[in-house]
């Protein structure tokens, strides 16, 4: 006996689709959330503003007018990263596709999320001791992810970060430099001396020994203005103690004051009043004399 799609579709058991719930639920795990970004598409209103920014022949105009809208519209973050997901961790390296265009447009926001974040310091981290297996499209998503980390100083960010100072990519040495002159303290320092070190060694001429300089100094000026900072905000609380426990002491003595000028006023009644006391008390038991 034949069954028809049409009857088998009317005949069948409303219980079944419930069997399905859990194999849609496995798929979306399986496929993760980069795919489901990749599904959701981008809208040809971001793509412009992506192919604009991959282009050199803007206007000022266009050029401001892209920045604008990359940094400042909350509702394109979904674009952006549907368009990462396209470009790079699933665009085929044909060379046509602009691999980092959407990485690039995320280096002007601010507003990325933690997990948002891990999906670029993740992919970072998977080539820091990897080298030899990364291509020219990988060392791009290197170089453009550390420039967005600038946006979002902490210890993980700047340790990731060393993790590529003294790479054999020009363009990640150069993000590198960039961004610990931004957001890089005095645990870069020592990182930065050995790498500098060892190209001074090599070549004393080394441009980029004088960029490294740069990026020391502006490390140790945050530095001490860290601690000046710190200093003043300590004696400025060491003034206001002070203040305060000199307002307490005056307080304590001028209330002193007035109880003695108080009984300074009362001092001279005080003693009238024992005066006529004493002479009254004199009058009443002295003896009358005796007339014979």
């Amino acid at each position: 006996m034949r069954t028809s799609i049409t009857g088998a579709l009317e005949n069948r058991n409303p219980l079944g689709a419930y069997h399905i719930l859990p194999m849609m639920i496995c798929f979306c795990l399986i496929i993760g959330r980069r795919s489901l970004l990749a599904m959701e598409g981008v809208r040809p209103e971001v793509q412009e503003l992506l192919d604009c920014l991959a282009s050199d022949g803007n206007s000022p105009e266009t050029n401001a007018r892209v920045y604008r809208e990359l940094s400042t519209r909350p509702d394109i973050k979904p674009d952006l990263f549907a368009a990462l997901d396209r470009d790079y961790f699933h665009g085929a390296e044909d060379g046509r596709a602009s691999h980092t265009a959407a990485l690039v447009a995320l280096q002007f926001r601010k507003d990325l999320t933690p997990s948002e974040l891990r999906i670029i310091t993740d992919e970072i981290g998977k080539w820091a001791n990897n080298t030899d297996r990364r291509s020219h499209y990988n060392e791009g998503f290197i170089m453009a992810g550390i420039a967005v980390l600038r946006n979002y100083p902490s210890r993980e960010s700047e340790d990731l970060i060393l993790e590529f100072a003294g790479d054999k990519a020009g363009g990640i040495s150069e993000s590198v430099i960039e961004t610990l002159g931004v957001i890089g303290t005095s645990r870069s320092k020592p990182a930065l001396l050995e790498w500098r070190d060892k190209l001074a060694r090599k070549n004393p001429q080394y441009t980029i020994l004088k960029r490294i300089d740069g990026v020391i100094g502006a490390i140790d000026r945050r530095h001490a203005d860290s601690n000046e900072s710190r200093e003043k905000f300590a004696e400025t609380a060491n003034t206001k103690a002070s203040q305060s426990r000199q307002g307490e002491a005056n307080d304590k003595s001028g209330i002193q004051v007035v109880q003695d000028n108080g009984f300074r006023g009362i001092l001279p009644w005080l003693v009238l009043v024992l005066s006529a006391a004493g002479g009254v008390v004199w009058l009443t038991h002295r003896r009358p004399n005796d007339p014979n």
